[in-house]
Formats: C-alpha cells, sequence, structure tokens
C-alpha cells in the first residue's frame, strides 16, 4: 500500500512544497537514510559490513552507481519519512488539543547496522576496515556475573565536537 501511495504522489513531489522543505530541512541524514534503506533491500537485508567494497566504504563512484540504481527506492524511502513525520505531526498536534503529552524515546546508541554507522564512520570507534574498536556493554553486576556486551558502536565524542 505505501508503494502505491508513492507511486500516486511521485509526479507531485518536485512540486509540493512541504515535501520540498522536509527534504531541505532533513537534508543532513535523510538521503543517506534513503541510500542505506534501498542497498539494503538490493542486498536482501545483508549487514552493511557484507557489501561489496564500493558501497560499504561509500567509495564516490560506487554510491553514484547505487544511487542511479536504486533511484525509484531512495525516492520511496525520502517519501516514507515525510509522509510519517506529517502524519506523525498531526497526531501529535490532535494528542496535545486533548491534553495528551508525547513522549519520545532516544536511544543512547546506534545499532552497528544502521545508516547512521554506515554514512558516518568517522563519528564512532572503529578500524580502517570498519570493524569497531570499541563497543557498549556492562560491566558484571548483582543482575549478571558476566556482565552484558551489547555490540554498539561507541560515539568518538573528539570526532562528534
Amino acid at each position: 500500500m505505501l508503494r502505491k501511495a508513492f507511486e500516486k504522489a511521485q509526479p507531485t513531489l518536485e512540486k509540493d512544497e512541504d515535501y520540498q522543505l522536509f527534504m531541505k530541512e532533513n537534508a543532513d541524514w535523510v538521503k543517506d537514510y534513503a541510500l542505506f534503506r534501498a542497498v539494503k533491500d538490493y542486498f536482501g537485508g545483508k549487514f552493511w559490513q557484507l557489501w561489496p567494497e564500493d558501497i560499504k566504504l561509500r567509495q564516490p563512484a560506487g554510491v553514484k552507481v547505487y544511487q542511479m540504481l536504486l533511484k525509484q527506492d531512495i525516492a520511496f524511502y525520502c517519501f516514507l519519512e515525510y509522509t510519517f513525520l506529517k502524519q506523525y505531526l498531526k497526531m501529535k498536534k490532535y494528542a496535545n488539543k486533548k491534553g495528551i503529552q508525547i513522549l519520545g524515546d532516544i536511544p543512547i546508541y546506534v545499532s552497528i547496522d544502521s545508516a547512521d554507522a554506515w554514512a558516518q564512520p568517522e563519528m564512532f570507534y572503529f578500524d580502517k576496515d570498519l570493524v569497531p574498536t570499541k563497543v557498549a556493554g556492562v560491566p558484571p553486576d548483582a543482575f549478571s556475573e558476566t556482565g552484558q556486551l551489547w555490540g554498539n558502536p561507541l560515539y568518538d565524542w573528539d570526532a562528534h565536537k
């Protein structure tokens, strides 16, 4: 159904001022996210570290190839993000009018198999082969004798500065 909605809306998106504003305001992440999702689909859901080197390492020529090859799918994922935000804000406004506040949950870590880790590996502790050198977890405690190794890549806060 979402693909059908996209196909119906696509001819008008270039002239849709709200959509264009969304794309502009979210330019720092939405196209990378959409490319990530489209490439992940193309490779049957494989972990990005198992993709061919050209796209795994975001080599400019490789990125360009997949952007052209998956142009429709990338546009579809951008449309989904726009549609979700539009519907979410409408629902939130309605809830707020009824005196209901919505609290969001922001994860502390990102998944290693995420658009964030793939698109900006320099923001995390990865080695030259994009293998995490530091990952999240907790030491042993009263709940777990061995501790827990979550595997989420840790942020390189110096890089974020």
